[in-house]
């Protein structure tokens, strides 16, 4: 089901007359649902997402995919003559994301930012009012911005290219804007760390790896595991792990859990810290989703580590699936489980 706020903000601008030219080349970034744009008629478009599921829905809905933003940047050639943004979570990933969109719209071609108050659009607006001529309408709880390319790209526009760089954090890892625990270590998977610590051998898997902390360090602190594969959905946190996990033990998989195949078994011990968000939305039924992979890939007698969030329920799910579960350690705001393949 499409985002109904985007798609009444888009569908507004059409009736206003503010979009137009959707036979020319269109470019989308930072959409998670993708299906907003239908009710614009836009036949073929880029759509730019480093998420697997959106890329395998666009392919599906016939439209070209870019996913590594930086490689947009280096181009010389503005391409696009309209370009949609849609604002996220993170800050810096939205600033780079509205970079790239000057550099990749051609002259006096049209960038469209789009976003709601709850994610700051009015924020961004207020920022590219003061550096572009701008002009915006509130609709459906948030704003949609019109700026015309011109010759000249702002030089604080031009500087937020430089948040499409790696950056590192606590001395040893490295992150790209719009990762999960982009700024910090999160405290969950810490808490797993060292929970897990020595326990592990053999074949492990890391479902939903993200930038790599957790295999980093089951690696570190297990020195009987022979292979670890790492499962991520997101291409930018995938690439960061693989900066930050260099062992040849390291496999590593651009999966989207709830709809492709995923070709590992027989594991000794499977870690995992699971997301309950798909961009804005909260869906706790990921955890279900990532919990039956688990006992797919685990070998008779594989243990299962997770860690949660206190306030999510998943007690009935992992009693269905795990019988011979126990909480091994519970905090404030997490609590850590250790389960048994039964069967």
């Amino acid at each position: 089901m499409a985002n109904c706020t985007t798609t009444s903000r888009l569908i507004f601008a059409k009736k206003k007359g503010l979009i137009k030219n959707f036979s020319s080349e269109v470019c989308a970034i930072g959409f998670y649902d993708i299906q907003c744009f239908e009710p614009l008629g836009i036949k073929k478009m880029t759509i730019c997402h480093p998420e697997k599921s959106v890329i395998k829905k666009a392919v599906a809905l016939n439209h070209l995919t870019f996913v590594d933003l930086n490689g947009f940047t280096t181009r010389k050639i503005r391409v696009f003559d309209l370009t949609f943004v849609n604002i996220t979570k993170s800050r810096k990933e939205t600033f780079f994301n509205i970079a790239v969109a000057f550099f990749i719209t051609k002259i006096d071609g049209m960038i469209v930012i789009t976003g709601d108050k709850e994610l700051g659009i009015d924020f961004y607006c207020r920022k590219l009012g003061s550096l572009t001529n701008l002009s915006f309408f509130s609709k459906s709880h948030g704003k949609i911005s019109f700026s015309k390319k011109t010759k000249f790209i702002p030089e604080e526009i031009k500087k937020w290219k430089n948040y499409g760089k790696y950056r590192k954090i606590c001395s040893d890892f490295y992150t790209l804007p719009g990762c999960f625990s982009e700024k910090e270590i999160d405290e969950g998977s810490n808490l797993l760390v060292k929970n897990f610590s020595n326990n592990l051998y053999g074949k492990v898997t890391d479902l939903g790896a993200g930038w790599g902390y957790l295999s980093a360090k089951a690696l570190e602190n297990n020195n009987r595991i022979k292979e670890i594969s790492l499962v991520e959905s997101n291409l930018n946190a995938l690439k960061c792990s693989k900066i930050n996990v260099s062992s040849l033990k390291a496999k590593f998989y651009w999966t989207d859990l709830e709809e492709d195949n995923l070709y590992i078994k027989n594991c000794d011990h499977v870690i995992m810290n699971p997301p309950f968000h798909k961009g804005k939305q909260f869906i706790q039924s990921l955890g279900l989703v990532f919990l039956k992979i688990a006992k797919q890939i685990l070998k008779k007698k594989g243990t299962l580590w997770m860690v949660h969030n206190k306030e999510l329920i998943y007690e009935n799910s992992i009693n269905d699936l795990f019988p011979n579960y126990k909480y091994i350690d519970i905090t404030k705001n997490y609590k850590i489980i250790k389960a048994i393949k039964c069967y």
